[in-house]
């Protein structure tokens, strides 16, 4: 039997190469080379694009500066175009020979046409300054007297004992009540012109007592115009429910000087009871939105209010001017006197719309001006209107609407213009806004 032997082998040992440390820092230094890059052109794509969104930053800024600049620039157009207008009415008196009266405003004056044109500038921006006669809307103050505004304000004492005694036994006070021109001329000629104008003081004096006091038919007034307003607004029926003879009543006792409802009662209850408290104001209303906080007026009813209303002239004010009311505010106010009177209707407001087309204009006084000037009987059933005007109604405070479009941007500056101070004094601004 063979024997066979294995050979016993030795373990192979495998040789472990060297590795080079150049190579091994090549592996180190590639990652790092990319992550690098990644960075640095993330840092350069951040920096781009925080400096593109800066420059539209500073870019946008300087647009808007602009637009609102422009913007307020209308105004002072307007301004011009109110001075202007004024000279040029006050030249023409001048011509006729009447050193005070000044023509009333109508719908062919420069400050109804001025909105007709845009304006360009050289950068391609675009302004539109419209201006807008207060009068043209019914005025909220004109349905209680204000005569002065230290006597809207609660201010009391008038002058009128120390006048009668300076008029002496000669006038009567009843009469001071009731003077006619034919006693003032009188009064004149015995007492000279002084003592003409210490009559007509007396008789100002005097009729102050009805100071703060509703007009005669304002409350039904007040109802059939918010009856009107009502039946216009948008909603169901459920939310134009209101009681119209309230909100008239509650309007006016807001207004009045004093604090009893006119149905009886003490009106500052409801006011102390609001969250704040508050009063009313017993004097004219400074805004058309302070219209919210009269007792059962809502912002749907005052938003529905705000085409038809004014606040100014806060003092003294009258009735809607027909020469520049739009035909909107023109149905909403009467034809005849207080309790006779009713609504304007439709047709009357096409007549006088066509009348100012053609180029007239009503006056109480035709002889002002004979070739334009048309009495107001000719277009309606009546030769008076409720609230009571002159004819034509003579305007000194005027709201503008100055709007810019630049681009994507659009600015609009409203502001009042008061025009009583226009002689020594620029015309002076009562209210301004930007939006």
């Amino acid at each position: 039997m063979k024997t066979i032997s294995r050979a016993v082998r030795a373990p192979r040992v495998r040789s472990r190469r060297t590795r080079d440390p150049d190579t091994a820092r090549r592996g180190v230094i590639l990652p790092l080379v990319m992550i690098l890059v990644l960075v640095l052109a993330t840092a350069i794509t951040t920096f781009q694009s925080r400096a593109v969104i800066d420059t539209m930053i500073v870019r946008n800024r300087d647009e808007v500066a602009y637009a609102e600049a422009l913007a307020r620039s209308g105004v002072h157009i307007a301004r011009a175009v109110l001075h202007e207008q004024l000279q040029r009415k006050i030249d023409v008196g001048f011509q006729r020979g009447d050193s005070e009266e000044v023509m009333g405003n109508t719908f062919a004056d420069l400050s109804s046409r001025v909105g007709d044109y845009e304006l360009e500038t050289p950068e391609g921006a675009f302004l539109r300054v419209d201006i807008f006669d207060n009068r043209a809307r019914l005025n909220i103050n004109s349905l209680v007297r204000y005569s002065t505004a230290e006597k809207a304000h609660g201010v009391e004492g008038l002058a009128a004992a120390s006048l009668l005694d300076d008029l002496g036994s000669d006038i009567a006070t009843e009469v001071l009540s009731s003077l006619t021109d034919e006693q003032l001329e009188q009064a004149e000629q015995a007492l000279g012109e002084s003592g003409k104008n210490l009559a007509n003081k007396a008789k100002k004096e005097l009729d102050k007592k009805d100071e703060g006091v509703p007009i005669a038919d304002a409350e039904e007034f007040l109802m059939d115009f918010l009856a009107r307003v009502i039946e216009n607004m948008e909603g169901t029926a459920a939310e134009k429910d209101y009681i119209i003879r309230d909100l008239a009543q509650n309007l006016l006792d807001y207004m009045d000087f004093d604090d009893v409802r006119i149905d009886g009662g003490d009106e500052n209850i409801y006011y102390q009871q609001q969250d704040p408290p508050y009063l009313p104001a017993n004097k004219p209303m400074l805004s058309v939105r302070e219209l919210g906080l009269v007792e059962g007026f809502d912002h749907n009813l005052v938003t529905a209010m705000e085409p038809y209303l004014t606040v100014y002239p806060l003092f003294a004010a009258e009735g809607v001017n027909l020469n520049t009311a739009p035909p909107h505010v023109l149905g909403s106010i009467w034809q005849g006197s207080g309790g006779s009177g009713r609504r304007l209707e439709e047709d009357d407001v096409v007549r006088i719309m066509d009348a100012r087309e053609d180029g007239s204009f009503i006056c109480d006084d035709v002889s002002s001006n004979p070739d334009r000037c048309i009495t107001l009987s000719e277009v309606v059933d009546s030769s008076e209107v409720y609230p009571p005007t002159e004819l034509p109604a003579k305007s000194f405070v005027y709201t503008v609407i100055s709007q810019v479009v630049y681009g994507d941007i659009e600015r609009t500056v409203e502001a009042v213009i008061n025009m009583t101070q226009t002689g020594k004094s620029a015309p002076f601004l009562l209210y301004w806004r930007l939006q």
